[in-house]
């Protein structure tokens, strides 16, 4: 997703429509390219978990699993568990399963063509190569054939992706709001720090994930691409080329009438 620069942006509806009654439908854009919807799914998944069947067979099995990995697993798995067991952990449990316990919807915009027009000459390129490779005697390394096309196409084409809006519709949007207002202060300290914009009226917080932030030695990723077929000035390129990937998530609350 670093890699393809995804912007995410996840929206609860304007305030003209944060009272409505209906589906997503109602605020998602009438030219978008392409929505979609699901509803009710905390009915859906409540009525599967509390099904004979589940509560039967499954269920002693995952509490079985479940405390065996609280006693018996490594330090990560244990610290891991502690942290979702933890206060903070179980309020964001329940938060995101109001946020898609009622409603998820999600549109994309005509952007979205030209991505797909881009990567429409991936398999084409592939193909030029891997049949030059076949006439030359190099068909018997495929990885020789197809990291350096696939790394040539990223960095050439410059291919990202346009943006995706998710919208839900939390129970109570207002403390929905108040929570998300707290989010600069809490990351303050925090490497990944949140923005607070204001546009046309509206606020919007935004966290930004780039890909210097991976941790990947250049000189280690060039040996290692060097052995499948890519010269050294063209994996360095590709390491430029994470580093300036970025993963842009916002979100706008909406404010309640």
């Amino acid at each position: 997703m670093l890699g393809l620069g995804l912007a995410l942006s996840l929206a609860v509806g304007s305030s003209a429509n944060a009272q409505t009654t209906g589906t997503g439908a109602d605020v998602v854009p009438g030219d978008c390219l392409a929505f979609s919807t699901s509803l009710k799914m905390k009915q859906q998944f409540d009525q599967f978990i509390n099904s004979p069947a589940f509560q039967k067979r499954m269920m002693p099995l995952i509490k079985k699993a479940y405390e065996k990995a609280k006693t018996e697993g490594d330090e990560k798995l244990k610290q891991a568990i502690a942290q979702f067991e933890s206060p903070q952990g179980q309020h964001i449990v329940q938060t995101a399963g109001d946020l898609f316990g009622r409603e998820c919807f999600t549109y994309m915009d005509h952007d979205w063509m030209t991505f797909f027009e881009k990567l429409s000459k991936l398999p084409e390129r592939l193909q030029g190569t891997i049949a030059m490779a076949a006439i030359g005697g190099g068909a018997s390394k495929p990885e020789k054939i197809i990291v350096p096309a696939l790394i040539d196409f990223l960095v050439e084409s410059k291919l990202s992706m346009p943006p995706i809006v998710m919208g839900f519709k939390p129970t109570d949007i207002k403390h929905f709001a108040e929570g998300l207002a707290q989010l600069p202060d809490m990351a303050a300290n925090s490497p990944v720090k949140v923005e607070k914009s204001e546009i046309n009226g509206a606020t919007f917080y935004t966290i930004k994930l780039q890909g210097k932030m991976i941790p990947i030695p250049e000189d280690k990723l060039v040996d290692a691409l060097e052995e499948t077929g890519v010269s050294e000035q063209r994996a360095k390129d590709f390491h430029a080329w994470i580093g300036d990937q970025t993963l842009a998530i916002t979100w706008e609350p909406a404010a309640t009438t």
